[in-house]
């Protein structure tokens, strides 16, 4: 089956999902313009950057929550537009929707339910996506996830990158590792840390070693976020018994909740994270051990870490959900039956036979969960949308029980969906293993079809096709 024909059969055509994302992003412009609450983290980056810092801690390094990294898109973009506030929110909201029509354009080429989903997903999140620095690191490593299927080195790359961009990223360097005697393992994790190093070494010499330490330290002192996994049933507790728990906006300039339990509950957060980090070291040393690497259960091992990452943090602000919206948004694409069989060269091992099948066959499968979570993740960003900002007051100033129930049907599937992310890394990782370790390429044979015959031929790393005789 062709390209071409596969993208037809994708639920809307080309034309649809073009104009179905320009309204959208036309919806999302509208509201960056006339609804100020839009535009608080970028005048706080903008004030922060040029002028003296607003509400500065005692000794507090400016914007020193972020790593310095991070902050060049901010930078570049004040060095074009100079003290112009207007300008500065203009361009800066301007960037992150080039990015992301970048972006889209790029699952369009490969998949309409890609580009569909990601357009969805947009709409579903709102202008947070483009009033924050998140979706930067959100591409990066969605991005990452697909040149692990072309480019490994490349992608290891981008990865420290992203981590020093952002520090979450760092957890997924786990998914580069491979057996101990590929050198392949050695390769990946000595440019994600060369990358790190060159970057951390640009900053220590531009901003000095307590910048390049300060995102570190500045999450110490975070409590637990009204918005987060693990303080939801303390806000449903105290909209149903009021008076027990109080929220205030605490230092880091976030809203966190006080009272009973609140100590407990972060405690269990920082369980919660050390089994995060468990989870990815234990990952990395079943491949570290076993030949069973392949980029497919590595970008669903990304997906997996991201997830729990959110959901363990104490700490859940609206922009998180950008973390892996465009994450699987390249897992639709690598997984999907049009993607699979319009990489016909690169056939998938059954995992019972060791035979290749079909790539359609082995896309169905996966798609049968992908169906199910790009569908509950754009239901999750609405439901963050709906949080902040339309209920936001109503649960911080009591909580309301209307913000509470949202916030608790929100965090409920994000729980739910990350549940569903592990269950098929898993099932990917474990074909792997029985597999034998397929890789990049994974394990090939000759393959017949009605009316042709197959052969790989290893000095070109493609297949020809012998006509068989017509009977």
């Amino acid at each position: 089956m062709s390209d071409q024909t596969n993208l037809s059969a994708a639920p809307w055509p080309r034309s649809k999902i073009i104009a179905a994302w320009a309204l959208v992003q036309t919806v999302i412009v509208g509201i960056l313009i006339f609804w100020p609450f839009a535009n608080g983290d970028p005048l706080y980056y903008f004030r922060n950057s040029v002028k003296e810092p607003t509400r500065p801690q005692s000794g507090a390094i400016p914007l020193s929550e972020y790593p310095d990294a991070g902050l060049w898109p901010v930078r570049a973009i004040i060095q074009l537009c100079g003290d112009h506030t207007r300008v500065f929110l203009t361009l800066f909201s301007g960037f992150l929707l080039a990015l992301s029509t970048v972006f889209f354009f790029y699952l369009l080429r490969r998949s309409h339910r890609a580009a569909l989903f990601w357009t969805a997903f947009s709409a579903a999140a709102g202008p947070i996506a483009y009033s924050r620095l998140d979706l930067i690191p959100g591409l990066l490593v969605a991005v990452t996830a697909a040149a692990l299927f072309t480019h490994p080195k490349i992608a290891s790359a981008l990865l420290g990158f992203a981590a020093m961009s952002k520090l979450w990223p760092a957890a997924l360097a786990a998914g580069l590792v491979d057996k101990w005697n590929r050198s392949a393992t050695w390769t990946r994790l000595a440019t994600f840390a060369g990358t790190m190093l060159a970057v951390g070494a640009i900053t220590w010499l531009t901003s000095g070693w307590d910048r390049l330490v300060s995102p570190l330290t500045y999450q110490d002192v975070r409590g637990l976020q009204i918005e987060s996994i693990l303080a939801t049933p303390l806000i449903v507790a105290a909209a149903i018994v009021p008076g027990r728990w109080h929220i205030a906006k605490a230092p880091s300039k976030s809203f966190e909740i006080f009272g009973p339990g609140v100590d407990q509950l972060v405690f269990v957060s920082s369980v919660l994270m050390l089994g995060t980090v468990l989870f990815g070291l234990g990952w990395a040393l079943w491949r570290f051990l076993f030949d069973a690497w392949s980029p497919r259960s590595t970008a669903l091992f990304f997906l997996s870490m991201v997830l729990l990452l959110i959901i363990s943090n104490k700490v859940f602000s609206p922009q998180y959900v950008v973390w892996f919206g465009p994450l699987l948004a390249v897992l639709i694409v690598k997984l999907s039956p049009e993607s699979q069989s319009a990489q016909e060269n690169e056939p998938v091992l059954d995992d019972q036979h060791a035979q290749v099948r079909e790539p359609a066959q082995d896309g169905e499968r996966a798609q049968d969960v992908l169906g199910e979570l790009p569908r509950l993740s754009v239901i999750a960003a609405a439901l963050t949308t709906v949080v902040f900002p339309f209920t936001y007051n109503l649960l911080f100033e009591g909580p309301h029980w209307f913000a509470a129930l949202v916030l608790a049907l929100r965090n409920i599937l994000m729980v739910y969906i990350t549940f569903l992310a592990i269950k098929l890394t898993i099932r990917e990782g474990l074909k792997s293993r029985v597999s034998g370790g397929l890789g990049a390429v994974g394990v090939l044979k000759k393959r017949k079809t009605r009316n042709s015959s197959e052969r790989f031929d290893p000095a070109k790393a493609t297949f020809r096709r012998n006509q068989a005789p017509t009977r």
